[in-house]
Parts: structure tokens; C-alpha cells; sequence
């Protein structure tokens, strides 16, 4: 396992604990993911859920699909404990890295992924060995974070680092659109894919709390800037942005930021039922 990946299973393992106090956006994502496969009326026999975390989705998986062989797979070692204790015996658990482990050919009928695969370091190869791995006629669904998340941190780091005469940061990991992932899907072999997708606003008592709130959903929220300015400084400049984060994004209950939720669907070589022919 690479460096980088250690470092995001680690990350992970810290936070496996409290996750799911924090976790509120991917619940609302598991559960429109579990809509969807009741809207299309999925049947699954096998079925794989990446990044399965401390198990949220997993659980709502395997008690809307009683009978299928259902395997949850993450990077963190303490998030499948987690999960393991949520599912029991139900579920079958893989740590491994999705990007590295070998998914094999035609296994599942079902492959879902809530709030994962827009951290991947290559997402169009890995969408390809997901396509690979399901079925002729199965179903992949995604749910992701789109480029507008987080769209008032992103301003304020932006606007302080000009003002304090800094270079830029590097953003880790930006967001794909939905247009970008729709024709990641088509590339990867699944048939018409569709896309649904919303803007939520979540509010927190203060802005440190809402960085407290980020980083605690693991690696994205520990990685989304990177400087190459000395602690002293970087201290600094996260002070500056809490404070005036304070003052722009309040409303009566608390600071709030943006989040905006975007999942791509659909079947391997079947056209979408609802597509017009």
C-alpha cells in the first residue's frame, strides 16, 4: 500500500469512533442510494459496497436484500470493526484498498459506493474494474460530493491567503462534476446512466465546529488544502479564516456550509428502462 494511502487508513482509524455523529450528509446519501434501488426495482443476489465505512449503508443493504452475499470493503481496519459490530455475521467484510485489490470478473449483480469514490486517485480505471466486476445487466451506483461543497471555505481560504500575501494551497482531490461522472460511467460500459442531484445547506454552532465536523468524516476533511507555510504561520491563517467564516456564513442557527450531492446510476450493457429509444 502506498505512502499516501496508509496515511488515509490512518486518518480513518482515528476517526472511526465518532464518524457517524458527524456523518450526517452520507446518512441522507445512503438513504436516497436505497431509494434509487427501490425506484428501479434492483434485485441482487451478490453484491459489493465500497468504502462501506462504519457500516451505515451496509446495514440498510443487507436488511433490504435479506438473501444475497453481501461483502463490505474499506481502507480503515477500525471502520469494518465498526461496521462488523453494527452487521454481525451478515455481512462479509474486506479491508483492502479498491484501487489495489483485485475486484475480479462477473461477481456481483450489485456494486454501490456512498461517499467514496470522489477521493479515488484514478477514477476512470477504477470505474472500469467496477464495471468489470458486475454482472452482464448489473447495477453500479455512486454517490458522490460535487465541486460546489464546501463552496464558502473554499472562498474564504481563497480571499485570506491573497490577503496575507501567501501562494496559493493545493487543492487535494477536487470534485468532479455530474457531467464528468456520467461519461466516466458510459466509458466504463454502463449503459444510459442517470443522475440525480441536490444542494444542502448543514448548519453548526460556529465555524470551528464545522471544521471539527469535516475533518471528523475522515481523509477528505483532513486533506482539503495542503500549504508549504510554517506551522506558526498556517496557525494563523486557520484562525483568520474561522474568524471571518463567523462573520459571512451565520444565520439563526449557527454558520452553515453548502454541500452539494450527486449520484450517477445505472445497469452494465442494458439501456436504462426509462430511456426513450
Amino acid at each position: 500500500m502506498k505512502l499516501e494511502k496508509k496515511r488515509i487508513a490512518l486518518i480513518f482509524n482515528r476517526r472511526a469512533e465518532v464518524y457517524d455523529r458527524h456523518a450526517v450528509i452520507q446518512q441522507r446519501m445512503a438513504h436516497r442510494i436505497m431509494q434509487t434501488l427501490e425506484e428501479n426495482r434492483v434485485e441482487a443476489g451478490s453484491i459489493l459496497e465500497l468504502g462501506c465505512g462504519t457500516g451505515y449503508l451496509t446495514q440498510l443493504l443487507s436488511e433490504y436484500f435479506p438473501d444475497a452475499g453481501l461483502v463490505g470493503m474499506d481502507l480503515s481496519k477500525r471502520m469494518v470493526a465498526t461496521a462488523r459490530e453494527r452487521t454481525g455475521n451478515r455481512v462479509r467484510y474486506w479491508v483492502g484498498d479498491v484501487e489495489e485489490e483485485p475486484l475480479g470478473k462477473r461477481c456481483y449483480d450489485l456494486i454501490a459506493a456512498n461517499a467514496v469514490v470522489h477521493w479515488l486517485q484514478n477514477p476512470e480505471s477504477t470505474l472500469q474494474r467496477l464495471a468489470d466486476a458486475l454482472q452482464p445487466g448489473g447495477f453500479l451506483v455512486l454517490s458522490v460530493f460535487g465541486p460546489d461543497t464546501l463552496q464558502e471555505l473554499a472562498w474564504i481560504y481563497d480571499a485570506v491567503e491573497e490577503e496575507m500575501g501567501l501562494p496559493p494551497s493545493r487543492r487535494v482531490g477536487a470534485f468532479h462534476s455530474e457531467c464528468e461522472w456520467i461519461r466516466l460511467m458510459e466509458q466504463a460500459g454502463i449503459s444510459s446512466p442517470r443522475f440525480l442531484q441536490c444542494w444542502q445547506r448543514l448548519p453548526h454552532p460556529s465555524a470551528k465546529d464545522l471544521l471539527t465536523a469535516v475533518q471528523s468524516m475522515g481523509a477528505g476533511g483532513a486533506r482539503i488544502r495542503e500549504h508549504s507555510i510554517s506551522p506558526m504561520l498556517e496557525k494563523r491563517l486557520i484562525e483568520e479564516i474561522l474568524q471571518r467564516y463567523d462573520r459571512m456564513w451565520r444565520d439563526k442557527d449557527g454558520v452553515y456550509a453548502t454541500f452539494q450531492l450527486i449520484q450517477v446510476y445505472g445497469w452494465k450493457g442494458i439501456q436504462h428502462p426509462m430511456a426513450k429509444k
